[in-house]
């Protein structure tokens, strides 16, 4: 008897359903624009924060419509621009 393939997917849906959603990080890959991630940089720092933290609180709170953070997330514009000109993105991306 040929033994059935499960996929990934399938695999994290079990577990979640065994472990409960918050039970576990999911490691995954994505491109995001330069940026971005030089704002949320820049916005961990000030935060005393990591940026993949505040990646992990904006989805939650857009997808899933939770705040987890206390702390209130500061921006010296009051924008989620980053304050340093676009020709440093490269450089300051390396240095995090």
């Amino acid at each position: 008897m040929k033994k059935e393939k499960v996929s990934p997917t399938k695999k994290l849906l079990q577990k979640v359903k065994e472990e409960g959603f918050k039970a576990f990080k999911v490691s995954v890959t994505t491109r995001i624009d330069a940026d971005v991630v030089l704002a949320l940089k820049e916005m961990a720092l000030k935060d005393n924060s990591k940026y993949q933290t505040l990646i992990n609180e904006f989805l939650r709170e857009a997808v899933l419509g939770e705040k987890r953070s206390k702390k209130k997330i500061a921006t010296s514009s009051g924008s989620s621009k980053p304050d340093m000109p676009a020709n440093k993105v490269a450089a300051a991306s390396r240095q995090y």
